[in-house]
């Protein structure tokens, strides 16, 4: 991931765009991220609107009903980035925009845990992730 954001930092804005735009063609799903505030350095304090990490967690869990052929690790790896966002807001002290982030992906998570029955592995995890979250 270092070299990643190496590789970013070195592009010029006109070029990010376009690699975000192209991105967005291949998973319009991502398209949420636009719309919302992420951490970032020297950030001052965010307000974050819990809906639309509502709205991203539910359809992280629900990302198998749509597919023919079942991804493995697929609504885990979801999970996991949106969780990420919550423990980088953690990590920057903006700690009610992660609590907001952690508090959404265990509500919803207990809420539908028997829906999903092949995906209780990738909740433990979530959940497990969110409680050391809270715990830091």
């Amino acid at each position: 991931m270092d070299n990643l954001k190496k590789n970013l930092e070195h592009r010029e804005k006109p070029e990010l765009i376009a690699i975000i735009q192209h991105m967005l063609r291949q998973e319009p799903d991502l398209e949420w991220l636009l719309t919302t505030p992420l951490p970032i350095a020297a950030s001052r304090e965010v307000s974050i609107d819990p809906k639309i990490y509502q709205r991203q967690v539910v359809a992280a869990m629900s990302v198998n009903d749509n597919q023919r052929k079942h991804k493995r690790g697929e609504v885990l790896r979801r999970l996991t980035a949106i969780k990420t966002i919550a423990d980088e807001f953690a990590a920057q002290e903006q700690y009610a925009a992660a609590l907001t982030i952690y508090e959404i992906l265990v509500t919803e998570v207990i809420e539908h845990f028997n829906d999903y029955r092949d995906e209780y592995v990738a909740f433990c995890v979530i959940l497990i992730g969110c409680i050391d979250g809270l715990d830091s």
